[in-house]
């Protein structure tokens, strides 16, 4: 940091955070997280910005904190739209729609995957486009789980058809969960297990 490189620092940080949570280590990443937090001044780069931002999101939803995930939403929207990212867009605002349908906030939930949409259709690489209308679907559907589980089924089977397109097959599991969860709420309890 004493050399100017602050950026660095702070991008370091929030890898380190990464690896953090994935080893369990939740106290330790959201230190490590809070140091890239604090170097925010010094970042330039809004892809860097989005990285940071996206990061502490997704930790505090994973801690049960939507309100804290929804703020962290709001700048990754900025920073990826400084960045001119279609996919860096589009993913932050799928996200920042899933978040505010947990927080009861749909009609601003639906415009977000309206606008993701919109920009996911920009992307230039397939599988990343497949991925993130994927996403897009998978949010749709889970918001209608409790409203209307036969519309969320057949919105969950079409996100599992992207996500089986694409070489992203650690997105399935949460679709096939969801998708279970919808079948027996309809009492198709043989085929949640499909």
């Amino acid at each position: 940091k004493r050399l100017g490189e602050g950026e660095n620092v702070a991008s370091l940080h929030d890898r380190i955070s990464l690896c953090l949570a994935y080893l369990g280590e939740t106290a330790e990443s959201w230190r490590s997280l809070g140091r890239a937090l604090q170097l925010q001044g010094e970042i330039q780069s809004p892809r860097r910005r989005y990285s940071i931002f996206y990061s502490a999101q997704e930790m505090a939803l994973y801690q049960g904190e939507p309100a804290v995930a929804l703020y962290f939403l709001d700048e990754a929207v900025e920073a990826a739209r400084a960045w001119g990212s279609m996919t860096a867009i589009a993913e932050a605002l799928w996200s920042r729609s899933r978040v505010r349908y947990i927080a009861g906030r749909e009609a601003e939930a639906l415009a977000d995957l309206r606008e993701a949409q919109a920009h996911a259709s920009g992307i230039q690489c397939k599988a990343l486009k497949e991925r993130i209308q994927g996403d897009i679907l998978r949010v749709t559907a889970e918001a209608r789980l409790d409203t209307d589980p036969s519309s969320a089924i057949q919105g969950l089977t079409s996100a599992l058809q992207a996500y089986q397109d694409t070489s992203y097959p650690d997105h399935l599991i949460p679709v096939l969960l969801a998708r279970g969860r919808a079948y027996m709420s309809v009492g198709e309890e043989g085929r949640a297990e499909e």
